[in-house]
């Protein structure tokens, strides 16, 4: 278990890697250089870890990601409310929410594409992101902000991990992520969780998106795993 952690975007916007505090929501961010990544460099704003130019060709050819604001962010969280609606993923059933993301995160940063099994479907209602699993079927995750939102300006997260607190993150840029990272999965407020398709409430600056220590191990951003959510 990794109980000192940072949590970490690994955004591409004028070289810099931002991390927060654990256990915080809306947690202050220091920022550092990301390095030399090559000849090509990734697009400012990438919100996930930069691979190569195949995975960002992959990803400028899909029409749900080449304008996605939770994966490109050159000037700062675009606001939930501004974001043209993308359409929605729903995920084969027995899929949880936490495993949606990973995988919508693994297959985004390595393959470029969305996850093999989604089948795409409208967009949620303004400002939801989730809608729970069924008996009958996985969660739908909203493609505006899959990742969730500040309630109280409407900035859209982009995804991020936890790495331990000894692991140097501003040193150079990481093809993958560093050894022992652990994809972090925020818990939502019932404002942006509709339950029976009923649409969700407008969410207020009461509302908290929060973050914690997790643990699973299927969670964690290491070969073994990472090969599995491909498959």
């Amino acid at each position: 278990m990794i109980r000192s952690i940072m949590r970490v975007a690994a955004l591409a916007a004028a070289g810099v890697m931002l991390a927060g505090c654990a256990g915080e929501s809306n947690a202050p961010t220091t920022t550092g250089p990301i390095g030399s990544t090559g000849a090509t460099q990734p697009p400012e704003g990438l919100a996930v870890p930069w691979i190569g130019p195949k995975q960002e060709q992959a990803r400028q050819a899909s029409q749900l990601l080449a304008r996605a604001p939770w994966l490109y962010q050159p000037n700062g969280s675009p606001n939930i409310l501004s974001s043209p609606g993308l359409g929605a993923i729903e995920f084969p059933r027995g899929t949880t929410y936490a495993e949606a993301l990973y995988r919508l995160y693994v297959w985004v940063t390595v393959v470029g594409t969305l996850p093999r099994g989604v089948r795409v479907v409208p967009s949620l209602s303004v400002g939801t992101v989730l809608t729970p699993p069924t008996a009958t079927r996985g969660p739908i995750v909203d493609l505006r902000a899959p990742f969730g939102y500040d309630p109280a300006t409407g900035a859209i997260s982009p995804p991020m991990y936890a790495v331990a607190r000894n692991q140097d993150v501003s040193a150079k840029g990481y093809l993958t992520w560093p050894p022992g990272s652990r994809f972090d999965v925020p818990t939502l407020p019932a404002c942006m969780v509709a339950v029976a398709g009923s649409p969700t409430r407008r969410c207020t600056a009461q509302d908290h998106v929060l973050f914690s220590d997790r643990t699973e191990q299927s969670l964690l951003l290491d070969k073994t795993h990472v090969t599995a959510a491909l498959r």
